[in-house]
């Protein structure tokens, strides 16, 4: 019997510790990512997803123009933040980019876009489980980008790790969110990141 209790409590100690390292990379500010190591500024160490079958990139577009009401484009400091993620993505591949037809996601891919050659793919905000299930199985897209808005790219996420990581849409002010969710081939498991850039 105290066999048997030893054995769950180190059980649970090793699963506790596994979450653990997950929890300590949230809200890090990414640095860059080389190949498939992504550096965190503000010693946040490094995540290497070198192992990963597949490895999706969420994002909510960058800061909008909040006086247009009808599809705003992008501000000045929006502008910026893409052409920051493309930087942030220059030295890693990616195999597809998809976004909605507003021209604020649009804006937020399109450096990312030209300097990886290629083309943004438009999906419809409210029809994105389909987009998901197709790329899950589509064995020519590993690295996947994914340009959406505050109340989509959660649900997302959501539906990649098949559990309700996210209860609600990001704030309306926050634009930093950087979500990376690696999946292992060798076992079924996925793991998610929730970084800033």
């Amino acid at each position: 019997m105290m066999k048997l209790s030893i054995k769950y409590y180190f059980l649970f100690l090793i699963f506790l510790f596994s979450c653990k390292s997950n929890e300590e990379k949230r809200g890090h500010t990414i640095d860059k990512i080389e190949r498939d190591v992504v550096s965190l500024n503000d010693n946040g160490g490094k995540i290497d997803y070198s192992k990963a079958s597949k490895v999706w990139i969420l994002l909510r577009h960058a800061e909008k123009d909040t006086t247009e009401v009808n599809n705003p484009p992008l501000t000045e400091i929006g502008e910026n933040r893409a052409n920051r993620l493309e930087n942030i993505l220059k030295g890693t591949q990616i195999d597809v980019i998809y976004s909605t037809l507003y021209q604020r996601c649009l804006n937020t891919a399109a450096p990312t876009a030209q300097s990886k050659a290629l083309p943004t793919n438009i999906y419809q905000p409210a029809k994105f489980k389909p987009l998901i299930d197709s790329l899950e199985n589509d064995k020519n897209s590993k690295y996947i980008l994914i340009v959406g808005h505050s109340n989509t790219v959660p649900a997302m996420a959501n539906i990649i790790l098949e559990n309700n990581e996210f209860s609600k849409a990001f704030d309306d002010n926050d634009y930093d969110n950087f979500i990376l969710i690696t999946e292992q081939s060798t076992e079924p498991s996925k793991t998610i990141y929730k970084l800033k850039y």
